[in-house]
Formats: C-alpha cells, structure tokens, sequence
C-alpha cells in the first residue's frame, strides 16, 4: 500500500511513531540515493523528484518503504 492508504487506514489516530518515523527515514534514505547516484564513470545522474507526497511512498509486505513515480 502508499502512505496515503496506511494514514487513511488508521484515521485520526495515524500509525504507531515507531512504524511512521521508520517509513518517513527509509523514503527520506531512498531520495538521499537517488540524488547521489551517479553513471558507470561517476558522473552524477541528477535524478531529482518532482512529486514526494503519501501516495508516491509505497510500503512493502516486507517492511520496506519504496519511492515511486520519478517520471
């Protein structure tokens, strides 16, 4: 599911901190990387994304956070 449907999920009472502030790191960890990538000669790919909001944060079955929709 994206964030968007987790918050949605728990409502007002939102998601327990440990489990939001894992999510919120993890996403923030994967935009760190995609900015810092660079090609095969090191040579920054500049990847930047236009469009971080809950439902371009998508949470696996396995605990992960993934960012999506980098155009």
């Amino acid at each position: 599911p994206s964030l968007r449907e987790i918050i949605r999920l728990h409502g007002s009472a939102g998601a327990p901190l440990e489990v939001a502030v894992s999510v919120l790191h993890q996403a923030a960890r994967g935009l760190h990387d995609a900015h810092e990538a660079v090609d095969s000669s090191g040579s920054p790919l500049e990847i930047v994304h236009r469009d971080v909001s809950p439902h371009n944060v998508l949470v696996g079955v396995d605990g992960f956070a993934r960012v999506a929709d980098f155009g």
